[in-house]
């Protein structure tokens, strides 16, 4: 399968002296690179990773899928999988949040009545309809260091009968693992 087509943005470190830890951030976009059971046209993560003096790097994904004209209102199941080389790693969702929206084009035609009043009349029309599903989820350190090792990151969503994936480019996994190996201190300082 073709990789899909992806943009990313370098991550950043920042000191947060309230909890005193170290916060770096790194974004990516997805987008799908075939269509067969994917129904998203879109899909964002947040990754933030945390470090103090005491704790190891704690890594936190978020993720944002966009769905348009979907059919269905599928609720996505509590379980997803990171999938490394082929070897399927279980991701357990957390604060699962939908919001739809719907939009309403139409195109109208005047006409004139038998009694030549001008009314407006609707010749058509066409509604679309977008799904935003959020949800977070630890990735552990175990797993992190599985990342750190393969070539291949597939993550597998599970909504209603459908299997949405999203296919990791190079260069994103290749900035997935800087993340997790850069140690903070060396980046910036409080």
């Amino acid at each position: 399968m073709q990789s899909a087509i992806n943009r990313f943005d370098r991550f950043n470190t920042q000191f947060d002296p309230a909890k005193d830890e170290y916060r770096q951030r790194l974004e990516l976009t997805h987008y799908p690179s075939t269509f067969s059971e994917d129904s998203y046209d879109k899909a964002k993560q947040l990754f933030i990773k945390t470090s103090s003096a005491d704790t190891i790097g704690k890594l936190k994904a978020y993720d944002i899928l966009q769905l348009n004209n979907v059919i269905g209102n599928y609720n996505l199941e509590s379980t997803a999988y990171v999938i490394l080389d082929e070897r399927p790693f279980k991701l357990s969702l957390q604060n699962i949040d939908y919001q739809n929206l719907q939009n309403i084009e139409s195109n109208t035609e005047e006409v004139l009545t038998a009694d030549s009043t001008e009314i407006e009349i609707i010749t058509d029309y066409n509604i679309e309809r977008s799904r935003y599903i959020s949800t977070n989820y630890d990735i552990s350190y175990e797993l992190q260091t599985e990342i750190l090792k393969t070539e291949q990151l597939l993550i597998r969503f599970y909504l209603g009968p459908l299997m949405v994936d999203y296919r990791y480019s190079q260069t994103q996994l290749r900035r997935l693992k800087e993340l997790i190996s850069t140690k903070p201190e060396n980046n910036s300082e409080p």
